[in-house]
C-alpha cells in the first residue's frame, strides 16, 4: 500500500457576493448593476448578458417567455455567486490557505489574483488547424496517448472530439499488432512521422505506406502531439512558446505560428493586469 501524506494546505472556494437568502428581481437587478458581477455574467453566458443589456435598454422582446427566461438564468446565476460556489468562470475565488488548530480565516485583507485562460472549445480548435500543415506535422513530435490500455487482443483508447461547442469523448479500439507495438515502444520519449517510419520500413513496406500509417493513427488519436492541450502543468501558451523556439521550428510556417501563439498570450494577460474589467471594452 502506498503512504500517504497530508498537505500543509488547503484549498477554499469562496462565493463573489455575500449570501443572500431571499432573491428577488429587483435585488438581482442591483446584483448587475455590479461592474464586476456584469463581467462575471459576460464571461460565464454571453448570450444572457446580451439579453439583460437589451432589457436595459427597455427593448421589448418578442415572446413574454423570454424575459421570463431571462429573469430564471439570471436568479440562478445570483444564487450561484452568492450561495453555491462553483468554480465556474468569475463566480468564486479559490484560495490556497494554511492548515491550523483552529478555523480562523480572514478573506477581508486578502490580495485578489486573477488567470484568464481560453475556452477549451477554442483551444481543442486551434491546435487541429495548425498540426494539419505538413511543414509542422513533421517536425512535431508524438507520443502514446496516454489513455491507451489493452483488452485482450486490441488497444484501447479515449478520443475526444467537438459537437455543438463542447468537448466530448468516446473509447475507441483497434487491433494490436506487432506494428502497433513498435510505435508505441519507440514513441515513448517523443519521436516525429519520418522516425517513427523508419521502425517499420522493410521490403514489404515502403516508406511512403509507413509514413501513411503514422499519420492514420495520429489522425485516429492513438499517438497525440507534443501540442496537445494540457488542463495541468506549465502555462500552455509559455509551453507552445517554448516549443516553437526551438531550432527545428525555424522556418517561415512555423514561425507565422508562433506569432500567432505569442499575440494570443499577450491579448488574455492584458485582462489579468486587473482583477475586473468592463466587458464593454
Amino acid at each position: 500500500m502506498k503512504n500517504y501524506s497530508f498537505a500543509n494546505k488547503a484549498i477554499v472556494r469562496t462565493p463573489l457576493e455575500p449570501k443572500k437568502m431571499d432573491i428577488t428581481w429587483e435585488m438581482i437587478q442591483e446584483v448587475f448593476k455590479n461592474p464586476k458581477n456584469r463581467e462575471a455574467l459576460f464571461i460565464g453566458s454571453p448570450s444572457i448578458y446580451k439579453a439583460l443589456e437589451l432589457w436595459e435598454k427597455g427593448e421589448a422582446f418578442q415572446d413574454e417567455s423570454d424575459l421570463k427566461n431571462l429573469k430564471g438564468s439570471l436568479y440562478k446565476y445570483t444564487s450561484r455567486m452568492s450561495n453555491r460556489c462553483t468554480p465556474f468562470g468569475m463566480f468564486a475565488h479559490v484560495s490556497a490557505i494554511d492548515m491550523g488548530p483552529e478555523t480562523k480565516i480572514d478573506f477581508e485583507n486578502a490580495t485578489i489574483s486573477r488567470f484568464t485562460k481560453y475556452d477549451m472549445y477554442f483551444l481543442g480548435s486551434f491546435m487541429p488547424v495548425i498540426t494539419k500543415d505538413n511543414a509542422i506535422r513533421n517536425v512535431l513530435k508524438y507520443f502514446p496517448n496516454n489513455s491507451i490500455y489493452t483488452v485482450f487482443d486490441k488497444y484501447r483508447y479515449v478520443e475526444y472530439y467537438f459537437k455543438k461547442n463542447a468537448r466530448l469523448h468516446k473509447i475507441s479500439e483497434v487491433m494490436a499488432t506487432e506494428y502497433l507495438d513498435v510505435i508505441l515502444k519507440n514513441a515513448t520519449n517523443g519521436a516525429t512521422i519520418s522516425e517513427l517510419a523508419q521502425y517499420l520500413i522493410s521490403d514489404d513496406i515502403t516508406e511512403k505506406d509507413a509514413v501513411a500509417f503514422i499519420n492514420t493513427i495520429i489522425d485516429s488519436q492513438f499517438l497525440v502531439s507534443e501540442l496537445e492541450f494540457t488542463l495541468t502543468g506549465a502555462d500552455y501558451f509559455e509551453k507552445l512558446i517554448s516549443i516553437f523556439n526551438e531550432d527545428r521550428f525555424n522556418f517561415h510556417e512555423a514561425q507565422v505560428i508562433r506569432e500567432l501563439i505569442v499575440n494570443l498570450k499577450e491579448k488574455i494577460s492584458t485582462l489579468d493586469e486587473k482583477v475586473f474589467n468592463d466587458p464593454e471594452k
